[in-house]
């Protein structure tokens, strides 16, 4: 019995090195932009253990670059239930959605990451043990509500609903406004009539850099 156990403990430490050196190998891959042989190996890798969370995460995000969409958002949604406060995996489902141009179910996702990132901060201020198959911390998988805010945002912008997309461009935190941010901001502004306001923003905007922001005061600021 003892030489058994010695040997499903063996096993294990392969098939989990195994798995990792794969892993390692894909994740190379993606940053060469090589999606296509990093596809291969991470279906190897999910082979070998198929309750690999990273593994899903990493496929999405190469059959997104792809423009598999479907298919991505069928991987994040395999993470999503081994980690069901998978804020990456979430936020990546809603920016598939809207790379179908299906902005409502974007914007559902969207709302489902903001909600991750809360249940996570409860967890973890209450010291409530998290069920997150395989992992133990959020680190890998996180995305800032910001970032959150910035892609609703424009998803509420493009169903010109002006009113949401103006909250969402104006709760980004100050560390991580850019001249995107900004131009959003003051177009959402002018889009609601709120012309001073709008050059303020574009102002602050052109600081950052933004020549668009540059063309658009010319028509609207004095």
């Amino acid at each position: 019995m003892k030489k058994l156990i010695l040997l499903l403990l063996l096993t294990t430490q392969i098939l989990s090195s195994q798995e990792n050196e794969f892993f390692e190998q894909a994740v190379i891959l993606i940053e060469k932009e090589q999606y296509k042989e990093a596809i291969k190996i991470l279906d190897k890798v999910l082979d070998v253990n198929p309750n690999f969370v990273g593994a899903y995460v990493q496929r999405g995000t190469s059959k997104s670059a792809l423009h598999k969409n479907r298919e991505a958002i069928e991987d994040y949604r395999k993470a999503i239930n081994l980690d069901s406060l998978n804020t990456l995996s979430f936020f990546n489902i809603a920016n598939n959605y809207r790379d179908l141009n299906d902005d409502k179910k974007a914007i559902y996702y969207y709302n489902k990451a903001e909600q991750s990132i809360q249940n996570n901060t409860y967890h973890q201020h209450k010291n409530i043990p998290l069920k997150r198959t395989f992992l133990t911390e959020m680190a890998p998988f996180y995305v800032s509500k910001s970032q959150i805010h910035y892609n609703r945002g424009l998803t509420f912008y493009d169903l010109k609903e002006y009113s949401f997309a103006f909250k969402d461009f104006s709760t980004i935190e100050n560390n991580e406004i850019t001249k995107e941010s900004e131009f959003m901001l003051a177009s959402s502004l002018l889009k609601l009539n709120r012309n001073k306001k709008a050059c303020i923003r574009l102002n602050n905007a052109i600081s950052l850099g933004s020549k668009m922001a540059l063309e658009i005061k010319k028509r609207y600021c004095k």
